[in-house]
């Protein structure tokens, strides 16, 4: 026998909302606004300046863990494709700017909150702890190689 979870629309409401709140936070929150990763990760910025240190022989970045930059285009792609012009313009100046006199209404946030939420836990963007996290895995002609 299969064992089914049953999941109810109080849960996956809640899980979109989680989603949501984990990547642009909950500028409405009380009694203390929430700070999401998107602004959180905006404020240090993207490109940091490198060394080229190749004799201290450190360990190189994993090459197939995203990027910030990755998340940042991820992120925006979702909402530049997913809510009209109007809903953009609204949305920026209720969660990016956090201010503006053209923000969103009560059910116009829970709208878009379950529609991105949705969306972020679907292609895997929320919870970020596992977006940044690349497993290595062993490929075919890995395997062949192996020391005797």
């Amino acid at each position: 026998m299969r064992s089914t979870k049953n999941v109810t629309r109080a849960e996956i409401f809640a899980a979109n909302k989680r989603a949501f709140t984990d990547i642009f936070g909950d500028p409405f929150a009380w009694p203390e606004p929430v700070e999401g990763h998107y602004q959180n990760l905006k404020s240090r910025g993207v490109i940091a300046a490198m060394k080229n240190n190749f004799d201290e022989g450190r360990a190189a970045r994993l090459p197939g863990a995203p990027t910030l930059l990755d998340f940042f285009c991820d992120v925006e792609n979702i909402v530049s494709r997913n809510l009209e012009e109007d809903e953009q313009r609204k949305f920026n100046a209720t969660y990016i700017l956090e201010s503006g006199t053209d923000q969103l209404s009560g059910e116009e946030k829970v709208d878009i909150e379950q529609r991105i939420g949705r969306i972020l836990k679907a292609r895997k963007i929320s919870p970020t702890t596992y977006y940044f996290r690349a497993i290595r895995q062993r490929t075919k002609t890995n395997a062949k190689r192996r020391v005797k």
